[in-house]
């Protein structure tokens, strides 16, 4: 077959076209620049069903055929009935508020007491207390081996009640209490002269109270209190005299800040004996509080009026506090500056020391600058702990010396100082265990005196501790231990200084439960039967033992 021409010269150009091509490519770069990066685009996509489609609407239900056969179980006990549960008013257990308790111990020294109580009760309640002890002994003269009766007999009595309004809340109370005792602190070599029926005292006191508070708990409103106090007081000498205590105190949120007042306004006068001796005391304090979650802060003005029957003394001088809590629980900070005004009427001095010569009837005493703090808190369930550290600057500090114008120097007469006092006091608590548990109070006082030689008659250091052992609430053993540090007393008749001796007092109670309503004690004092004198030339009673039951209803 014969080829044309036209196919030969087609031919030839394509090949002689690709090596110019070919050629060419030798000469172009090799360098390539991306624009723009590659992104694939998916023109179409479906989803892939993998689910079957069930195209029958035809309903298929599907049935079960079982069968159960009862087999009887024999269980080796018999199962006990449940009652239904029924819906009840919460019970309140009885508190056994009333009882009687009485014992005998020695020198022969009965003892007699009774309280009966309303208990609970939703807006009343009453109170009833009567106790009586008494002692018809003698004790060892100081610094002699000889003896002096030294009886006392000591009655008390009182009735109170409370009443509750939506409120307010009234408490009232009756009180009256007779003292019987010989001052029977004589020097042996007087003893002969002595007749006790002609230095002894009975003292009797009436107290009347009346008190109103509000229940308030809102800051924001009116929170308000108040109380009204009359005693009648009356010795076997002919003294009396009449006291009146008024108080009232306001107070409401204002603002950010909580203000107030306290009024209050002290009457003491004497009667008998043509003895026109008295003192007023009105005091005036305004504050202002501020309180954060963990702080406290407050401050005023203490304005008082001492009036008496020597002249009209004003005292002024402010007064704040602050309170911080360190840590929670554990320890909290108290410092507080203060001072206050005390009066000395007969009835005051006797109950610091009831040996005074009758019918005495003392200055105020005033203190414008008290600084103290307070460290106190929590180390654990089991420890409790308050330390205090106090100093005040006093005017007219009482201290107490024997009367060189009593017959036998055995009363004693109030003697008034200006000194810098500076006291400590610590107290703990410690749970030993379920069963145990220990009290401990210690107390130091340092008195820089200005005109007197020493603090007459008041001990610089006092401490006492107390043990309670519980052995399943039916033994009770409480273990008591007094210490009373040195005192100093003056000697009527030279005015030299005397030092009375520190003493220990180690007291026993032990109560056995027999029930929970009756039980038999077994009290026992001055264990050591040491022989020591609070007040000079008064000793005390050594060992006593007590026995008594106690029945409660």
């Amino acid at each position: 077959m014969r080829i044309p021409l036209s196919l030969y010269v087609l031919l030839f150009l394509n090949v002689w076209g690709g090596s110019i091509f070919v050629a060419r490519a030798q000469d172009i770069k090799k360098d390539v620049t991306v624009v723009k990066p590659y992104q694939p685009v998916v023109q179409d996509f479906s989803k892939i069903n993998l689910m079957p489609a069930i195209a029958d609407t035809t309903r298929f239900a599907i049935q079960y055929d079982y069968r159960i056969n009862t087999v009887k179980l024999e269980a080796p006990y018999t199962p006990r009935t449940i009652a239904m549960a029924k819906l009840a008013q919460e019970t309140v257990p009885v508190i056994q508020n009333n009882y009687i308790m009485s014992a005998i111990g020695n020198p022969w020294s009965p003892l007699l007491e009774a309280s009966f109580n309303s208990g609970r009760s939703g807006k009343s309640s009453w109170g009833l207390l009567f106790r009586h002890t008494s002692a018809n002994g003698s004790v060892t003269m100081q610094n002699s081996s000889s003896r002096i009766d030294a009886p006392y007999r000591n009655t008390f009595a009182a009735v109170q009640g409370k009443y509750l309004t939506k409120k307010n809340v009234w408490y009232s109370q009756l009180k009256y209490q007779s003292n019987t005792y010989n001052y029977y602190g004589i020097a042996p070599m007087a003893a002969p002269m002595y007749v006790a029926d002609s230095f002894r005292q009975h003292i009797q006191k009436g107290t009347a109270l009346f008190q109103m508070s509000s229940l308030t708990l809102d800051s924001s409103q009116w929170q308000y209190s108040g109380a009204l106090n009359y005693q009648f007081f009356a010795d076997r000498y002919d003294h009396m005299e009449n006291q009146a205590n008024i108080n009232a105190h306001v107070g409401k949120l204002l603002g950010a800040f909580y203000g107030g007042v306290k009024v209050s306004n002290q009457y003491l006068g004497a009667a008998g004996k043509n003895d026109s001796s008295y003192v007023n005391l009105f005091t005036l304090r305004p504050y202002l509080s501020r309180a954060g979650k963990e702080w406290k802060i407050s401050g005023g003005l203490n304005i008082t009026s001492d009036k008496h029957f020597g002249g009209t003394t004003l005292y002024v001088f402010p007064f704040a506090s602050f309170d911080f809590v360190v840590m929670p629980q554990v320890m909290k900070i108290n410092i507080s500056y203060d001072g206050y005004v005390r009066p000395n009427s007969y009835n005051s001095l006797l109950e610091e020391n009831m040996f005074i010569q009758p019918g005495i009837f003392g200055r105020s005493t005033g203190c414008n600058s008290a600084i103290s703090t307070t460290l106190s808190g929590i180390l654990s369930d089991d420890i409790h702990y308050s330390l205090t550290g106090r100093y005040e600057n006093v005017k007219d500090q009482v201290f107490f010396v024997n009367a060189v114008d009593s017959p036998f120097y055995n009363w004693f007469v109030p003697v008034y100082d200006d000194v810098e006092l500076i006291k400590f006091e610590t107290s703990f608590a410690f749970k030993l265990s379920t069963k145990a548990q220990l009290h401990f109070m210690a107390h130091y006082n340092h008195f820089s005196v200005l005109r007197q030689k020493h603090p007459w008659g008041l001990p610089q250091l006092t401490a006492n501790g107390t043990f309670v052992y519980n052995i399943q609430n039916k033994i009770i053993s409480t273990t008591q231990l007094y210490f009373v540090g040195p005192r100093y007393a003056q000697d009527p008749l030279t005015t030299s200084t005397t030092t009375l001796k520190a003493f220990v007092n180690l007291n026993e109670k032990i109560e056995y439960r027999y029930t929970e309503k009756f039980s038999l004690f077994l009290e026992l004092k001055n264990i050591t039967a040491s022989k020591y004198a609070y007040w000079n030339q008064y000793t005390s009673y050594r060992f006593q033992a007590f026995f008594g039951a106690m029945f409660l209803f």
